[in-house]
């Protein structure tokens, strides 16, 4: 009786290469442990079966495994120049109505960090700097990132004080300044108005702005310490990440406070 051996596949050079460079760099690729896990079991698959080949239906006009004689190295990250022309490459459909993802040499490069449905909830003066704060997250700064949240906050609250006369804002802590500004300008005050000519009951109208003073004195009072305290923070951890896209958060919310002012 004859018995049927298995047959080992054998791996090509471009294969065997592509073997390798994933094993170098799973731990380093982007994404949580969902990610991960779908990623391990798409390569594991690969290692299984290989690269297509005329063999399966698929590919049977394009056998890749013959085809694909090498493995090319992975490439490095771009650089701030070749981001820069990918932003530039993108520019050339910007008056075409639809979303545009742009990747350069793999790696995803925001053309308008902030999605343009925010901009007329915020302040212009702003604007800018919250979408520098998004876009230095992005690239990995997450102190940067801080720092241009802070700083949208801080140029609004500068224009309001010249608009409005408050007084000299070189002189007045980032939350003074934040509070000030709230208070002269009756925000909450109008806010509760307008809430009760919608017709909302007013036990509710109290609730709203109520837990609004609250949750804004809260960011208020996080991004100034923040402010001051990264400069004795070196390196980056995961929690730091999230802390930069709280503080991102925190100020638009504030900023939007001032729309139309």
């Amino acid at each position: 009786m004859n018995a049927m051996a298995d047959v080992k596949v054998m791996k090509t050079a471009a294969e065997t290469a592509l073997a390798q460079t994933f094993a170098q760099a799973r731990e380093r690729l982007p994404g949580g442990a969902a990610v991960a896990a779908k990623r391990a079991a798409a390569f594991g698959l690969f290692a299984k079966e290989g690269l297509p080949h005329r063999r399966v239906e698929d590919w049977k006009y394009t056998d890749l495994r013959a085809l694909m004689r090498e493995a090319k190295p992975l490439a490095s990250p771009p650089d701030a120049a070749a981001k820069a022309r990918g932003k530039a490459a993108g520019a050339m459909v910007g008056d075409i109505d639809a979303r545009r993802l742009v990747f350069v040499d793999g790696a995803f490069v925001p053309l308008n960090v902030v999605d343009e449905r925010e901009r007329p909830f915020l302040p212009p003066q702003a604007y800018d700097e919250i979408t520098k704060a998004v876009g230095r997250l992005s690239d990995g700064d997450e102190s940067g990132a801080i720092t241009s949240a802070c700083g949208a906050v801080d140029s609004l609250m500068q224009y309001l004080y010249g608009k409005y006369g408050l007084g000299d804002p070189a002189t007045t802590a980032f939350a003074a300044k934040v509070n000030t500004t709230i208070k002269r300008l009756s925000i909450f005050e109008t806010m509760e108005t307008e809430l009760l000519a919608l017709g909302m009951k007013p036990n509710d109208v109290k609730e709203i702005i109520e837990n609004t003073q609250e949750a804004t004195k809260h960011a208020t009072d996080a991004l100034q310490v923040l402010r001051r305290s990264m400069g004795d923070a070196h390196g980056t951890k995961p929690t730091l990440r999230k802390t930069a896209y709280d503080a991102l958060k925190w100020s638009s919310a504030i900023c939007a406070l001032f729309e139309g002012y």
